[in-house]
């Protein structure tokens, strides 16, 4: 297959947003694309080949903040990785001590907590710890099902349609590998993803988003699959989620 130039890929990006509702409103007037997931996550030298959707420029610049958090606590959480420790060292480090981000560091502090330290049963001493904000983390999760939704299927999907997430063990994805097509590749592995679909309904599926080869998330898009893998749950509010934090 023939890679395509900046040109051609500028001008489908320009018929997409021509053509395209915003897949975050899922109104019309889309003016520019939003990467998915965001671009911020990975490394300069990695950002070939990303995914991007058509979208409002106000709507996109609205979750600004919350991406920044999110990449935050994905490398933080897959330091070992390459490609996350990459992100850490560079912009992550860089952007906590801009003066402009003043405010998202002090907010950063005000999360920590000490915690033990301990090796088995043996106490090695007191570091501190972040608390993460799990809605928030799920929030940008849900915005990139949605995204992702909209790359595979060509369609937005509602607003009022069912979209949420699950944070799942490292190890749940060996439980699914037999049973779903092999993981996509994104930035030399910084992003996997895939899409099952158990239905004929394609709004109702199931999505698998790695970070860093370490963090897992399970996305649904409709409540069918979920109800079924996470039956005592209560009921999964539509769109839930889906707004940025102020």
């Amino acid at each position: 297959m023939r890679t395509k130039t900046k040109s051609q890929v500028k001008d489908l990006e320009l018929d997409q947003i021509e053509d395209g509702l915003c897949y975050l409103c899922g109104k019309p007037g889309s003016d520019s694309m939003d990467h998915v997931p965001p671009k911020n996550l990975f490394a300069p030298e990695d950002r070939k080949g990303l995914i991007t959707v058509p979208t409002h420029g106000t709507c996109n610049r609205s979750f600004s903040k919350d991406d920044e958090y999110f990449r935050l606590c994905m490398t933080a959480a897959a330091y070992e990785d390459r490609q996350a420790h990459k992100v850490w060292i560079g912009p992550v480090l860089r952007g906590i001590h801009r003066p402009e981000s003043a405010r998202f560091k002090a907010d950063i502090l005000e999360h920590l907590k000490t915690a033990e330290l301990r090796v088995g049963d043996d106490f090695v001493g007191h570091a501190p710890v972040m608390l993460q904000d799990p809605a928030r983390l799920h929030g940008i999760a849900n915005r990139i099902v949605r995204g992702l939704y909209r790359h595979l299927s060509g369609s937005v999907l509602a607003l009022e349609w069912p979209v949420s997430s699950a944070l799942m063990p490292p190890s749940s994805l060996q439980a699914f590998h037999e049973l779903t097509s092999p993981l996509a590749s994104i930035g030399n592995g910084t992003f996997l993803f895939r899409r099952v679909l158990l239905s004929k309904d394609e709004r109702e599926g199931v999505y698998t988003l790695v970070f860093y080869r370490t963090v897992v998330f399970f996305g649904f898009t409709g409540s069918v699959i979920r109800s079924k893998l996470f039956p005592h749950e209560g009921k999964v509010l539509a769109g839930a989620g889906s707004g940025p934090t102020k």
